[in-house]
This record gives structure tokens, C-alpha cells and sequence, in this order.
């Protein structure tokens, strides 16, 4: 009898623990698809007052706006939701490359700028003790974790309000890993010990009526934690109503190897520009004592005319090493001197800073320059140096232009007829020209036909009729022609867990673009392919 009561008792546990599993189903269901709703009934909405003031140009660009805004809040509801289905019921694959940590956080707050243009948020980034900036990890996933908690910090923030965000590395391994901390606070409207409580669960949000036309769907907390770790990191948020929110991230990521003093570089001459003279003659003579030929100078001022002086004595500077932050003038309005001047002879350009407070600034100069930061050292300069090479400086200012892909050829691999009608239309708005088959197939055929090196690339749907776009690829990659073997191919696909994207560079594709896509994105896509960037 007693073994009988314990068997019910586990029986009714067992059901109750059904029924709130199928009860948070439910409610995760009715979440999404709430979400989901809000941002397609603007824009059907907007489609029909579109259509019902067609001759009211005004009108129509009002609504056309809001439509481009509630599709790019729908792309985001589905990434975020992708994500979630990911981390809950797969193995996370780390895809790991070799960045740059400037790199990193320019690409991060290149896609908050308007949102903190528009709220007059105060942002710094600071660097500290990091004494190794190049890494090899799966960038996405960390760019991923910090800009879901950058987004919460603005979200959350009232305008006018301050976000600091600091990375530092705490410690360097002798196994070629480093323990790195990032840090991300503000003095937001904070949140309750109540709903700290529940605050990683999915679409869990503080309701307050001071934030609430901000969107979001309440699923970046819980993502990041998730993908921290899967990492095996920690994570940590503290937080107290009306004095603001601090999370923080630890993460071991491995550094790339130290790169050792180029030949190349015993034969070029750089520059120093930092009105802090103690700072300007220590990187002088860590440069002079690796026998690298340096110049000093405090004045910014005097820069282009040293510049130019070296010039004519064809002895020319192959990289300015300039401070972000100098008193005369910034590092950037003098960078954007030299380039005025300079033209084709712009030299590269090193910026020197551990807090940046302007990612306008930042971002803007990243097109033809890069960050290091404090401690200076041979390796940092070097890995910059590298990326910036002069001749390659001309090269990502001129082709970041997306009229340079104007008379290339793409075949369009696309079996739904709108959606190949609307590729092939933005595609054309460009410049490009565009020819669309409608399967795997055809495909084959059309490069069967063409002569050697006839298309400049392939965007190739994953899933067709008669013959998908893995297959395709893969056959296209055997064909006994060297240009078929070589030719840049584009999986687009509505697929976007990591390993469709694995499986799309198994298949022989050089990048994946997920549907819907953005034609901005889609172009510079292409233009690191075009021109290797």
C-alpha cells in the first residue's frame, strides 16, 4: 500500500511538472505571436494609408518609414526567437576567428548610434590594463552578449542619461588565454529586488510608464546568459530602483600569437603625434629599440608639415601613431587633416586611447584607421600595421562606396517570384546586373552556357524545387573549371541556426545571408568579397 501512495504521489508530480511545462509553452506561444502582431499590424496599417494617399508624396516617405522601422523591429523579434530555439535545444557551435577588440566595439555601436543620437545618451568606452586586443573566438556570439546588455542599458536609461561600458582583462594565462571582464553600467531607472527575481526568464520586462513606448521583447537577458555559459563564462547583474544597473561578463578568450618585428618594417618610417611628451618618447624608443625609423613630435599643428617635409624627402611616414585626446586638437580632426592633404599618399593611422566618449567619431574613423590601447606595445602596432598598409588605406575608402559594384554580374538563384522580383530590383538600383534562375538546376545550366568568368558572383537560395542550393554549390565547386571552382557564392536562406551556416561553408559557400535581408548589409557583403577587405 505504501509502495503504491509513493508511485501516485510521484504520478501527480509528474503531471503537475507537465503542466506547467505545457502552461510555459503556452505562454511563450501567446508572447511571441503578441510581439509579432504588434509590428505587422503597422505595417499593414501603414501599407493601407499608403495606398489611400498615393498622390500625397509626404505622406506615403511618413509611411514608408515607419513601415522600414516596424520590419526591422519584426527582424529582430525573429532573430531573437531563433536564438532562443538554438540556445534551448542545441549543441552552441563556436565559430572562432582571428579580431581586433576595436574592431569589435565599433561594429557593436555602429548599430546603437541613432538610438543614442536620438535619447542624447552619454556613452564611454574604456580600456583597461588590456594588454592583448587580438583574439581568436567566435566574435558573433561575443558581440551577441554585449549588445543585447548595451541594449538593455539605452532602453532602460532615460534621456540624457549615461552608459559606461569597460573592458579589462584581468588575467593572461600561459596557455594563450586571457580572463577578460566586461562591464556595463548605467544609471538607469534600475530594477526591483521582486523582479530581479524572475529577470532571466523569457520576455520577463520592468514595466514602468516612464520606458514604456521602448521596444523589446524581453528575451536579451535570458539570451545572454545562455550563450555566457555555453562559453563557460559568468555573468552577474546588480541593480537598485532609481540609481541605475551594472552587468558584468567574465569570459577566457584566447589571444592570437604575437607577430614577430617584419623585415618590411626596418625599411619604413612612422611617426609619433602626442602632446603628452613623456607618453610620445616612451613609444618613440620602444620603436627605435626594435630598430624601427621614428620620428616625435607634442604639436599636432606641426604634423602635415612634417609629414609632407618627409615626402619630398622620399623618405615618407608608412603610419602616424596619433593620441585620441590631445588639448591643440583631436586625433581625428587631425587624421581628417592629413587625409584632406594627403590624398592617395594618406599613410596609415594608429589612434592611442583607453576611453572613447564619441562613437561617431570612432566609427567614422575606423574606415581608414585603427585603435590601440594603453599599454603600447610592438605586437599591438604591428597587428595595426598590418591591417592599414597604406595601399590598402586608398583602397577601403574608395570601394566602401557602393557605386563600385556598378556592372557586376550575379546570378540570382531564387524560387519564389517576389522575392526574386525584389532582389533583382535593389540589386539593379545598385548598378549590378542581375540574371535569376529558378532552381538548382537551372543554375547549372546558365554557368554551362556563359563563357569563363561570365558572373561575378552567385546569391544562391538554399531551398529550391528540383535541386537545392547545397547540392547546386557543391556541384558547381567539382566542375573541372577553375572559375566555377572560385567563384564567390552566397547562401541566402531563411535558415540562421549556426550549423545551416555551417553547413552552408561545407557546401562550398564563402558567406551566408539570412532572410529578410538588409540591402546595406547584403552590399557590404559583397564588397569584402569583391575586394577582400
Amino acid at each position: 500500500m505504501e509502495e503504491t501512495k509513493k508511485q501516485l504521489e510521484k504520478l501527480k508530480q509528474a503531471l503537475a511538472e507537465t503542466e506547467r511545462s505545457d502552461q510555459a509553452k503556452s505562454n511563450y506561444m501567446a508572447q511571441v505571436t503578441h510581439n509579432i502582431r504588434i509590428p505587422m499590424n503597422t505595417i499593414t496599417g501603414m501599407t493601407e494609408i499608403a495606398r489611400m494617399n498615393i498622390d500625397d508624396k509626404e505622406k506615403v516617405a511618413e509611411c514608408l518609414d515607419k513601415i522600414d522601422i516596424s520590419g526591422q523591429r519584426l527582424v529582430a523579434i525573429i532573430n531573437e526567437i531563433t536564438d532562443m530555439s538554438e540556445l534551448q535545444n542545441r549543441v552552441l557551435e563556436l565559430d572562432e576567428t582571428p579580431f581586433f577588440l576595436g574592431e569589435m566595439m565599433v561594429q557593436i555601436f555602429s548599430g546603437f548610434a541613432v538610438q543614442i543620437q536620438n535619447k542624447g545618451h552619454h556613452v564611454r568606452i574604456i580600456a583597461k590594463d588590456v594588454v592583448h586586443e587580438q583574439w581568436i573566438a567566435d566574435k558573433g556570439r561575443i558581440q551577441q552578449i554585449l549588445s543585447n546588455l548595451i541594449s538593455n542599458a539605452l532602453s532602460y536609461t532615460l534621456p540624457g542619461g549615461n552608459i559606461t561600458i569597460t573592458v579589462s582583462e584581468l588575467h593572461s594565462f600561459q596557455n594563450s588565454y586571457s580572463l577578460f571582464r566586461f562591464e556595463i553600467e548605467d544609471d538607469g531607472i534600475g530594477m526591483s529586488e521582486e523582479f530581479m527575481k524572475d529577470m532571466y526568464q523569457p520576455f520577463a520586462r520592468a514595466e514602468d510608464p516612464r520606458i514604456s513606448k521602448e521596444q523589446g521583447t524581453g528575451l536579451g537577458l535570458t539570451i545572454a546568459l545562455r550563450i555566457v555559459r555555453m562559453m563557460s563564462g559568468d555573468m552577474t547583474v546588480v541593480s537598485e530602483p532609481g540609481v541605475g544597473t551594472k552587468a558584468t561578463v567574465t569570459l577566457h578568450i584566447k589571444r592570437q600569437a604575437e607577430q614577430e618585428l617584419a623585415e618590411r618594417y626596418l625599411s619604413t618610417s612612422l611617426l609619433v603625434v602626442n602632446d603628452q611628451q613623456d607618453e610620445g618618447i616612451e613609444i618613440l624608443e620602444t620603436l627605435r629599440n626594435s630598430g624601427i625609423a621614428a620620428d616625435c613630435i607634442s604639436s599636432p599643428a606641426r604634423c602635415i608639415e612634417k609629414i609632407q617635409n618627409a615626402l619630398m624627402d622620399e623618405c615618407p611616414y608608412r603610419c602616424i601613431i596619433i593620441k585620441w585626446k590631445m588639448a591643440e586638437m583631436s586625433g581625428m580632426d587631425l587624421a581628417n587633416a592629413i587625409a584632406e592633404q594627403m590624398g592617395t599618399e594618406l599613410p596609415g593611422i594608429i589612434f592611442v586611447s583607453n576611453e572613447w566618449d564619441n562613437i561617431y567619431e570612432m566609427e567614422k574613423a575606423s574606415a581608414f584607421s585603427d585603435f590601440i590601447t594603453r599599454p603600447v606595445t610592438l605586437p599591438k602596432i604591428f597587428f595595426a600595421m598590418n591591417r592599414i598598409c597604406p595601399q590598402v588605406i586608398a583602397e577601403k575608402v574608395q570601394n566602401r562606396k557602393i557605386s563600385s559594384l556598378a556592372g557586376k554580374r550575379m546570378l540570382v538563384a531564387e524560387d519564389n517570384e517576389l522575392n526574386a522580383e525584389m532582389i533583382k530590383e535593389l540589386l539593379q538600383q545598385n548598378g549590378v546586373v542581375v540574371e535569376v534562375a529558378e532552381n538548382g538546376v537551372r543554375v547549372l545550366d546558365m554557368l554551362a552556357a556563359k563563357e569563363k568568368d561570365y558572373f561575378d558572383c552567385i546569391l544562391m537560395d538554399v531551398q529550391m524545387p528540383v535541386m537545392n542550393g547545397y547540392e547546386a554549390t557543391k556541384r558547381i565547386r567539382e566542375s573541372e573549371r577553375i572559375d566555377l571552382q572560385k567563384i564567390p557564392i552566397l547562401a541566402m536562406t531563411a535558415d540562421a541556426f549556426s550549423e545551416d551556416i555551417k553547413k552552408a561553408k561545407e557546401a562550398g559557400m564563402n558567406a551566408h545571408v539570412a532572410k529578410p535581408f538588409d540591402i546595406i548589409e547584403l552590399m557590404e557583403v559583397f564588397m569584402q568579397i569583391f575586394n577582400k577587405i
